[in-house]
């Protein structure tokens, strides 16, 4: 049964009616995250199967390719973007890289000089998971006098991970947050992570790595305390509009989540306790 990723980029409405380019900036933004995974999908659909395997067999870095080579639709839509596979692990990795991406963008933007974060806000986003039938088509698209053929999706599958991004959004979750229906459909492996949710029948997507575990499996603190930054400065440039901070104090949560699931020694517990001020 494939498996569909609905994600959504919070704030673009906002942004564009703002009038201020904070609208274009968050496409921009997106557009240099879909460059990134389309880079590493190209390499990875590129590898030899066997070159993989003995990658793998030497604890090499192409376990990467092995999963992004079960990717068979990777669609941007605006400021949504729809994934399938026909994997679960390599779905739900796919959908955590891609937010770890979001979030390593997000702090180098916010080390350049002049940052602005209202004119340039961060990138975040909401979604859903779901399983089910899924037809690929390719629909006429007219720019001008040129017409060109897009690719499409519909079926079951993506109408259930959209109605999960809804779902979350009635319920007014905030922050970066994608919820998974149904896990005990996916057979997941061990290296996936996810976490509890408090509705039954739900799991939510964790972030591997999230840009603060290095490839040793150690601690990259600075990552962290970027991240941490990114969260705290969020609350504070948009303390006027509580609706808006709501998603950076939901950022600093999903951190906190991550982090906790992986971390075996405390280690990163005890750097999280570090007051936030101390940082900025």
């Amino acid at each position: 049964m494939p498996m569909v990723a609905y994600l959504d980029l919070l704030g673009f409405r906002g942004a564009v009616r703002r009038h201020n380019g904070s609208g274009l900036a968050l496409l921009e933004g997106y557009n240099a995250i879909l460059e990134v995974m389309d880079r590493d999908l190209r390499w990875a659909k590129g590898q030899e199967p066997t070159q993989i395997q003995q990658s793998r067999n030497a604890g090499g870095g192409l376990r990467w390719a092995e999963r992004l080579r079960h990717i068979t639709t990777f669609l941007p839509m605006s400021d949504s973007l729809v994934v399938v596979s026909d994997d679960a692990n390599a779905l739900l990795y796919m959908a955590a890289h891609f937010l770890a991406e979001s979030a390593l963008l997000n702090t180098h933007r916010m080390r350049l000089p002049g940052y602005d974060m209202r004119a340039c806000p961060p990138l975040l986003f909401r979604g859903g998971i779901a399983s089910g039938d899924i037809t690929h088509l390719r629909q006429l698209s007219i720019e001008h006098e040129e017409s060109t053929l897009r690719p499409n999706v519909i079926g079951p599958g993506l109408v259930d991970a959209v109605e999960i991004e809804g779902f979350l959004k009635a319920k007014k979750r905030k922050g970066p947050i994608v919820w998974i229906k149904g896990l005990h459909h996916f057979g997941l492996g061990s290296e996936t992570l996810v976490g509890p949710c408090d509705i039954e029948g739900y799991s939510e997507l964790l972030w591997p790595n999230a840009g603060v575990w290095d490839l040793d499996g150690s601690l990259n603190p600075l990552q962290l305390d970027a991240l941490r930054c990114m969260a705290k400065q969020g609350e504070r440039e948009w303390r006027d509009c509580p609706d808006i901070a709501a998603h950076y104090t939901g950022l600093h949560d999903l951190i906190l989540r991550s982090v906790s699931r992986v971390d075996t020694d405390g280690q990163a517990v005890e750097w999280l306790k570090r007051p936030c001020e101390e940082l900025l």
